[in-house]
């Protein structure tokens, strides 16, 4: 779901803006390219609203829309909106050319830093979790066969095939506590990590501790 959402803030970014026929007609298009401006869009939203006008029999005001547009820019390209790039992993669509785009750029770096941290102990918890599951079926199977054993009518001899596999899976068990310890604790290693590195965000103002990504 949320690789979704990322696509689809990026496919609403750079793709064609459109406008009904009343909106061609009352557009105020310094309003409209400083919105624009202020989210980043590029100017395929312009040729999007070249298009949806045709419909109205109005030609959209590029001056004053490219004239609000670089307004809008110049408050959105700041080092604050290339962290929130950054450490969302979203790419940047190269709008701030001319505007601040350094400043972006750097913190778009600092930005994917953070995000870095936290996919690190995202992917070794992951490990855990799944260590977890396995070992969760594996006690299910214990119990199954448990149970089967003390059933009625159970030959000796299937009594210990099923002993042994309740061995065998105790055996699996023991080596995966062992694993899972290990990957416990470099789960425990990177959360410290990105902690230490959020913390040196937050006190250099890049975000607050409610802004930045919340600890799993």
């Amino acid at each position: 779901m949320k690789f979704y959402a990322i696509l689809l803030s990026v496919f609403v970014l750079s793709s064609c803006a459109s406008m009904s026929k009343e909106e061609c007609v009352t557009a105020n298009w310094g309003d409209v390219g400083k919105k624009d401006g202020g989210l980043g869009r590029s100017t395929e939203a312009f040729d999007g609203y070249v298009k949806s006008c045709v419909k109205a029999n109005v030609t959209p005001d590029k001056t004053a829309y490219m004239a609000g547009r670089f307004e809008g820019l110049n408050k959105y390209c700041t080092i604050q909106k290339g962290y929130e790039l950054g450490q969302n992993n979203w790419d940047y669509n190269g709008v701030c050319v001319g505007h601040n785009e350094p400043a972006v750029l750097e913190g778009r770096k600092l930005g994917l830093d953070l995000y870095v941290f936290k996919k690190d102990h995202e992917d070794a918890l992951a490990k855990v979790n799944e260590v977890d599951s396995d070992m969760k079926e594996i006690e299910i199977e214990i119990s199954k066969l448990t149970s089967e054993m003390n059933a009625e009518g159970i030959s000796y001899r299937q009594k210990e095939e099923k002993s042994d596999l309740i061995s065998a899976h105790k055996v699996n068990i023991s080596a995966l506590k062992n694993t899972r310890y290990n990957f416990a604790e470099k789960a425990d290693e990177k959360l410290k990590l990105y902690e230490a590195e959020k913390n040196k965000h937050v006190s250099q103002g890049y975000c607050s501790s409610e802004t930045c990504f919340a600890k799993k």
